[in-house]
């Protein structure tokens, strides 16, 4: 994710629409969900 740009929790948690599509190029937006549920709770 570094390599896109994403390298704090918050930007997985609520991602921009830009860093979503960064996110896509390399995962699926399944996952990205499930990261950002995952990282949601880790900001609690």
């Amino acid at each position: 994710m570094r390599a896109v740009g994403v390298t704090r929790i918050d930007q997985i948690a609520t991602p921009t629409e830009t860093e979503r599509k960064q996110m896509q190029s390399f995962a699926s937006p399944k996952a990205i969900a499930t990261w950002s549920d995952e990282a949601k709770k880790l900001m609690e």
